[in-house]
């Protein structure tokens, strides 16, 4: 009698599985089974197959609360050591020719009397310019003469009398900035002296008063050609022979 009714019971549990399975197995059971029927804490993690679940199963707010925050920036490491020197590089292109270098003219005491410019008639007289912008020339070698040897004749003409405004002086063979020496006989150190000045046409008029050399002021209506604007400009140096010509510093 027992046996039969286990044999009955078998069989209906094995029709059962048998209609679970054709009615959809596990999708049919999770249809029927909802939030409400399953218990707090009733699946844990240990129930949970691995990569059960993603991160688009995730609520928003648990998302951000998982991202952490920015770290804060490192301190900046030691500089490394200086690498090797590189190779020399190819040479250049050749440079144009520099100006020739400048030589300054000095008495026997070293005292310096101006840039050199150039010889004379011969090469012992030698020709500078000094600080005052007069072109002076002086025999190099001997004690006598000891006076600028270019001196052209040292009168100046002033359109008004008394010998006050501008003074003109006429420019013949020599160049400008020679000296125009005010002296009552052979130049000496000390005496007054005085240069042409360029302009683009030279005057020609009738002046009324002259000045030569120290014989002062006379009155005068004579006229002048080929005259020049006139500047004072220093005085003749001591000289004390022989010169020489260095290098400018």
């Amino acid at each position: 009698m027992f046996r039969t009714k286990g044999r009955i019971a078998l069989g209906l549990l094995v029709a059962g599985a048998a209609i679970f399975m054709v009615a959809g197995g596990p999708a049919t059971a999770g249809k029927l089974v909802t939030k409400n029927q399953v218990a707090p804490s009733a699946i844990t993690t240990k129930a949970l197959a691995n990569g059960a679940v993603t991160e688009s199963k995730l609520s928003k707010s648990l998302r951000k609360s998982l991202n952490g925050k920015a770290g804060a920036n490192g301190a900046n490491g030691a500089n490394g050591a200086a690498g090797a020197n590189g190779a020399a590089g190819a040479n250049g292109a050749a440079g144009a020719r520099g100006p020739a270098g400048a030589f300054n003219v000095v008495d026997a005491s070293g005292k310096v009397l101006g840039m050199f410019a150039g010889f004379g008639s011969s090469s012992t007289y030698i020709t500078f310019f000094t600080t005052d912008g007069v072109l002076f020339t002086y025999e190099s070698l001997y004690p006598s003469p000891n006076y600028p040897q270019n001196t052209p004749s040292g009168q100046i003409v002033f359109k008004a009398a008394g010998c006050v405004g501008q003074g003109y002086a006429s420019v013949g063979s020599y160049p400008f900035q020679s000296p125009i020496i005010m002296s009552t006989g052979t130049p000496a150190p000390g005496d007054k002296v005085y240069v042409p000045q360029p302009a683009a046409t030279p005057e020609s008029f009738t002046y009324l008063s002259y000045r030569t050399g120290g014989s002062g002021c006379s009155s005068s209506s004579s006229s002048t050609s080929n005259a020049y604007p006139v500047r004072e400009a220093g005085v003749v140096p001591s000289v004390l022979k022989p010169l020489s010509l260095v290098p400018a510093t």
